[in-house]
């Protein structure tokens, strides 16, 4: 049977709180008008009374421990029961509070038919070194411009319920050993070796969106705005995203 556009998308905000800040309502009024709420829902903890921007969408609500802090999450988006709740939809678009829309290109890119997108983790060596100083990771190059960070990023819902469907001990033994423990750097670096994760190249990522070292981003892009950003608030990319982002606090 063939999808309707209701079915093709949903765009999933994370939410753990019950007020939003001044750029986080920019960010939700910026969302409302280039799509529907019918096609938003917020995830977000059972009990959790949604902020006032947000009471006219739907919610999809789960355990608290997975709100509670990085880790809690990271393991929300590593869990199948997850994926499972947006079965009826051919796609999935993270968009976290700290991400930011500059056109109308959903469509374009679900055409495209990637299992997964987001902002490519440009090569920054202070950045990674930082990161992952840890005596558990020994290889701190292991994403430099890989694809990519996951607070904007698309995912095809098949393909992942297929990859827990194939490899579920691969994710238990990701999150036993706490590799890193972040759900971005399995699915963009682990998940790839065990299956045919179809995984765009830099600069295909770059135009769907940039977080890090915006400027590099937009060289690749021919100073072309991407779909969208994440990450606006860091101090070493705030000023950069002032300029496109009106009433950026």
């Amino acid at each position: 049977m063939k999808q309707n556009l209701k079915d093709k998308y949903v765009i999933l905000v994370p939410v753990y709180k019950d007020k939003l800040t001044h750029n986080e309502n920019l960010v939700i009024q910026n969302l409302f008008e280039l799509y529907n709420k019918n096609q938003i829902k917020i995830i977000c903890p059972k009990h959790l009374q949604l902020p006032a921007a947000l009471e006219q969408c739907d919610a999809e609500r789960f355990d608290p421990l997975f709100f509670e802090n990085i880790s809690g999450y990271n393991k929300l988006l590593l869990s199948h029961e997850f994926y499972q709740r947006f079965e009826n939809y051919k796609f999935m678009l993270i968009h976290q509070l700290d991400a930011y829309l500059f056109k109308d290109e959903l469509d374009f890119w679900c055409d495209l038919d990637y299992d997964y997108i987001g902002a490519p983790w440009l090569r920054d060596e202070r950045f990674i070194a930082k990161l992952f100083r840890s005596k558990k990771v020994k290889n701190r190059d292991i994403i430099f411009n890989k694809v990519g960070n996951g607070g904007l990023s698309l995912r095809k819902v098949n393909a992942f319920l297929s990859f827990f469907q194939d490899h579920q001990n691969s994710v238990k033994a990701y999150i036993h050993h706490n590799l890193f423990g972040i759900e971005d750097v399995f699915w963009s670096v682990i998940a790839p070796k065990y299956t045919s994760f179809k995984i765009p190249d830099v600069t295909t990522a770059s135009r769907f969106s940039l977080d890090r070292k915006p400027n590099l981003g937009m060289k690749i892009n021919n100073s072309e705005l991407p779909f969208g950003c994440h990450g606006f608030e860091k101090n070493k990319t705030k000023g950069f995203w002032k300029n496109y982002i009106n009433g950026l606090e």
